[in-house]
């Protein structure tokens, strides 16, 4: 979209009253859409911010379940997703303007939508569908009711997810851009400072996490000059942004860092490319997230951490060359949309080096190169850009005499190492009986201990897998079928009433697949995945009298779950 010319001046004077280089790409100004709630917005996840192996690429509204949704410009509906997890219940808007707006975790669409949806779940005879209606099927204006907000797919509250994305690139861009209103009058909270001590891979020697005081209005260590027993630093931030009538911790808008008033390292949430969120664990300190759901942003780049929200010159941007005799002064500044920023300063220099224990690995994978590890019982192969630096990995191998495991376990560590890309695992298979073989898969325990199936494809004697993880890996088999509790059946029931069934199996990662039926007739169940809940609402036009309900249940190693019970109506 070509910029009117006062715009660009404006832009321009901005970048010169914000101090951004000319360098700095200009934010998105636009003012197309409206807030989809049709009110200044209250915010409880914020665009970019930190989540789970994701950058969050819209923004979360607060809202009661049920309230009122509305298109936020002029368009048509374009694509209808419904699935049990994700999204949940999602609309997409297609507008002239050349963006697309979505609208997630919605209860319910207009009974035109719903119609629509429900008769082709009944001719296709499945909940879970991706719809691409016709142009002319669905227009809207700006301002029409579209739907109300839920509690589908991968949401522990109600709220509306809103993106707004460029229609032909997918690229995910900031709402609060885009002429969204909204009200922030307070500036970000700074909690804690991580500090690295780097080696010269940018590998972390060890860190430390130090507790963060406000003086005088600005943020600062307790100890004001900081000694490092290392030849560089590196640091990461704990902050999260505020506004107005909410008490919601949300992600920053941007961050940027000092080093002697020499700006090294910044960000600012504008948008985000497509694909651009798999490298949220090169962003954020992967270890601090996995393990204690902890989120800091990292203030250097790694080497092969390709997102483009930076603004800064040329990696390795952020890293702290240190000396023994000069302190040097950093600021790290962290700011919102609206201009409200806070500031964190202190002193750096360098100690006695200190001198660390050897590291143990057996193999040095480069982050920029292919690497293969063969062994005559496994083979991992590691494409180019699978990791975010150069990995130090100690691979090992090793006999279990644990029950159902049919090969050696493999152990790839560190286990908390981030991996960008997903990399081929092939174990060879260990006293497997032949029937067993369509019940194998690779294995690995996680964290909490959970089995996590990775599938798999024979290729002769070896299972392979596509993996995107460290960790202890097995060939495994699952002979247990998944389980089915009815939550509220009995004999009797009546029209309208909501049955449900809780469903679950022993191994995550495979997924359930779910059939329902009444009398021999396929019935509509919806699946809520986070609650691992199946519900069916009884229609009113079923016939008075007695009926069989038979729900089948089935996991990704074919084992097979029935309930089958009558009920009278």
């Amino acid at each position: 979209m070509i910029k009117p010319l006062f715009i660009r001046v404006i832009s321009l004077v901005s970048a010169i009253l914000l101090g951004w280089s000319f360098n700095d790409p200009e934010p998105l100004i636009s003012g197309d859409f409206n807030s989809p709630l049709n009110e200044s917005v209250r915010l409880s996840g914020s665009f970019g911010e930190l989540r789970p192996n994701h950058f969050h690429e819209g923004i979360d509204i607060k809202g009661a379940l049920g309230t009122p949704i509305f298109a936020a410009a002029d368009g048509y509906i374009s694509r209808i997703g419904i699935s049990g997890s994700g999204y949940g219940k999602a609309l997409y808007l297609s507008h002239p303007n050349g963006f697309t707006s979505l609208y997630a975790h919605m209860k319910t669409f207009t009974p035109a939508v719903n119609d629509y949806v429900r008769e082709i779940q009944f001719d296709e005879q499945r909940f879970e569908l991706d719809l691409s209606p016709e142009k002319d099927l669905f227009p809207v204006r700006k301002g029409d009711l579209i739907g109300y907000i839920g509690l589908t797919g991968s949401t522990q509250g109600p709220h509306l997810h809103f993106e707004i994305r460029e229609t032909d690139s997918g690229n995910a861009v900031n709402p609060l851009l885009m002429g969204v209103p909204f009200e922030d009058e307070i500036p970000p909270l700074m909690r804690q400072l991580k500090v690295y001590h780097l080696g010269p891979g940018l590998e972390t020697l060890q860190d430390e996490t130090l507790t963060l005081v406000s003086r005088n209005g600005t943020y600062t260590t307790l100890q004001d000059t900081l000694v490092i027993g290392a030849w560089r630093a590196g640091f990461g931030l704990k902050a999260f942004d505020r506004m107005n009538g909410s008490y919601n911790l949300n992600g920053l808008y941007s961050l940027e860092m000092y080093e002697d008033g020499v700006r090294v390292y910044s960000f600012k949430m504008d948008r985000l490319q497509k694909q651009e969120s798999k490298y949220i664990n090169a962003h954020l300190d992967y270890e601090e997230q996995v393990r204690r759901r902890s989120y800091f942003n990292r203030c250097f780049i790694l080497p092969g951490n390709d997102l483009e929200i930076y603004r800064h010159e040329n990696k390795p941007a952020g890293v702290v060359q240190l000396s023994q005799y000069k302190a040097k002064h950093i600021r790290l500044v962290a700011g919102d949309l609206n201009g409200n920023t806070s500031e964190l300063a202190f002193w750096v220099k360098r100690g006695s080096v200190v001198e660390r224990e050897p590291v143990s690995y057996n193999y040095i994978l480069p982050h920029d190169e292919e690497s293969v590890v063969q062994g005559p019982d496994a083979s991992i192969g590691f494409a180019s850009g699978t990791f975010y630096a150069d990995l130090f990995l100690q691979y090992d191998s090793f006999a279990d005499s644990s029950a159902g495991h049919y090969s050696l376990v493999h152990s790839l560590q560190p286990s908390l190492t981030p991996v960008h890309e997903y990399f081929e695992l092939s174990i060879r298979a260990e006293g497997l009986p032949e029937e067993l073989r369509e019940k194998a898969f690779i294995g690995r325990c996680d964290l909490n201990n959970v089995i996590v199936n990775y599938g798999g494809r024979w290729k002769g004697d070896f299972l392979s897998a596509k993996v995107k993880t460290f960790g202890d890996f097995v060939i495994m088999t699952d002979l247990t079928p998944p389980e089915i509790r009815p939550i509220n059946f009995s004999s009797r029931h009546v029209p309208g009433q909501m049955l449900k069934f809780k469903i679950r199996d022993d191994i995550a990662g495979g997924g359930l697949k779910y059939e329902g039926s009444i009398d021999g007739n396929w019935i509509l169940m919806e699946y809520d995945a986070k609650n691992n809940l199946l519900t069916h609402v009884l229609e009113k036009e079923l016939e008075r009298g007695r009926h069989e309900l038979r729900l089948l249940v089935t996991d990704a190693m074919g084992n097979q779950a029935e309930f089958k019970q009558e009920f009278a109506y």
